[in-house]
């Protein structure tokens, strides 16, 4: 019992101990995160921050930027030389296009050694920069699989990164002291991000490792986004240019391109558009954005509109036409016009899709080079394929000439039936003229077929210079007198041919 006292002295004293000891540990302040190609951590201090970069994957080169896009954002780049030196180039971009070295950066960026390694299982490249105000650092990040091959941090040449993306971190976060890399360390580890499971693999792993399994699962308004961009890119830009191709190439051999051009336009591009379109303002609001905040979101409030106007400008032109109509009236250029400015504005929001909306909202990378080579190329066959058209526009011409005229009114002068020219025209119904028929004719149209039980249609003839006899015979069979001419109409009915 004696030595119970001495026994809590000595608990009390090493609590004591323990607690001196911890406060005295430095507390880490920053953030990290990780996508499948590289992590990302910050650590802050009073004046400065140093952000290490850590790979993945085969190792090109790694960037990171200071905004929101990668356009106008301040970039630090940096990769490995082959003598084993780093290069830091800082640059800049005005779009989706390579950086150019920025000779005067808003802040400074400077090597760290320190955190920098080549050999270890993650190769890291790190830097220091000054800190700012923000407490909340928006960025963007790059990953190249290729090394640009020169030291030169002005006039390296960088090939397109393999993926990109945006996110956020938290400057006034916490880290923890066993999740800081260090240079001694043989497997150099990266921190592993403290809100999302990123598959960061182990330190015996490969880098390789991660590819599959780093990529956090799909939220809803990410798989609303991808259905959006995959739906409304087969409207816009397969099945409208596809239909508008039909009218400028058909109508050069066949006067029933229209049948093509509408089906394609009204029975396959409607529920396909519709669909596509709508589910673009679901994941906005999904995702708990707001709608028509930036270029992409308001032009595709447009798109949709301008697209139900002209489909409503190509029913009115077909559907409701005068007698005697123009083969080429004015509102027929007009609707062409449209569908041009339509084709181009899809064109557009697809491009901003793939290289700002999907990284602004997801904070995921895109196989961008993938991407932009199949938007290249499409965006050169369209218009190709469409203008090249015109280059026979006297053939078309031609063959316009060679048809009957468009329509030709029934006794009247006016078509009164209900339908329109159009409908009858769609339907088979259309009044054939064959540029013969008087007013007292008998209607035929191009799906009636023949009978043999019809109204034998006279003309109206002269007598003149006929033998007295057989004016007398006419004239009987008319029921009028001799004179110079007969009814073109016969009562009589044809019952064998």
């Amino acid at each position: 019992m004696a030595r119970l006292p001495l026994v809590l002295v000595s608990l009390i004293c090493a609590t004591i101990s323990r607690l001196a000891l911890a406060k005295d540990e430095p507390q880490l302040q920053g953030d990290n995160f990780c996508n499948p190609l590289m992590c990302v951590t910050a650590f802050v201090n009073d004046s400065v921050v140093t952000y290490q970069m850590s790979s993945l994957n085969q190792l090109g080169w790694m960037a990171i930027g200071f905004g929101t896009l990668m356009e106008n954002s301040a970039m630090v780049l940096m990769w490995w030389n082959g003598d084993g030196s780093i290069t830091l180039s800082q640059r800049t971009a005005t779009g989706d296009v390579e950086p150019t070295p920025d000779s005067n950066p808003p802040r400074v960026a400077t090597t760290y050694p320190v955190l920098s390694n080549l050999t270890a299982t993650l190769p890291t490249l790190s830097f220091t920069i000054p800190k700012n105000n923000d407490t909340v650092q928006n960025i963007v990040w790059a990953y190249g699989t290729e090394n640009p091959n020169s030291s030169d941090p002005n006039d390296a040449n960088l090939a397109i990164h393999q993926q990109s993306g945006a996110t956020t971190l938290n400057l006034q976060g916490q880290l923890d002291a066993d999740d800081l890399p260090s240079a001694s360390q043989a497997n150099f580890g990266s921190p592993e991000p403290p809100s999302q499971p990123t598959g960061l693999p182990s330190p015996t792993g490969s880098p390789s490792d991660s590819q599959v399994t780093g990529s956090p699962p799909f939220k809803t308004f990410e798989k609303l986004i991808v259905a959006h961009a995959v739906i409304v890119t087969m409207g816009f830009l397969v099945i409208l240019p596809t239909g508008a191709m039909v009218a400028r190439w058909g109508r050069m051999v066949s006067d029933k391109w229209f049948y093509y051009h509408w089906f394609i336009q009204v029975v396959i591009s409607i529920p396909i558009v519709v669909i596509g379109w709508t589910l673009g303002p679901l994941a906005v609001a999904e995702q708990g954005a707001k709608h028509a905040d930036d270029s992409h979101k308001a032009i595709g409030i447009l798109l949709f509109p301008l697209y139900i106007i002209q489909l409503c400008l190509g029913t009115f032109i077909h559907f409701f036409k005068k007698p005697y109509p123009q083969r080429h009236p004015p509102q027929n250029f007009v609707h062409g016009g449209l569908g041009i400015i339509i084709v181009v504005l899809a064109f557009v929001q697809t491009r901003t899709g793939l290289t700002k909306e999907w990284t602004k909202a997801t904070s995921r990378g895109i196989a961008l080079n993938i991407f932009s080579n199949l938007w290249i190329a499409w965006a050169v066959f369209v218009p190709v394929a469409y203008f090249a058209g015109f280059a026979l526009l006297s053939r078309q011409l031609a063959h316009e000439r060679s048809l009957p005229p468009p329509y030709t009114p029934p006794p009247g002068g006016r078509d009164d039936s209900p339908g329109g020219i159009g409908v009858r025209r769609l339907l088979g119904t259309e009044p054939e003229d064959d540029g013969t028929h008087d007013i007292y004719s008998e209607t035929r149209t191009h799906s009636s077929g023949s009978s043999l039980s019809t109204d034998i249609e006279m003309r109206e003839v002269s007598l003149q210079g006929m033998p007295p006899s057989l004016m007398q015979v006419l004239s009987s069979i008319g029921g009028t007198s001799t004179g110079s001419s007969v009814p073109s109409r016969s009562s009589l009915t044809r019952t064998d041919v």
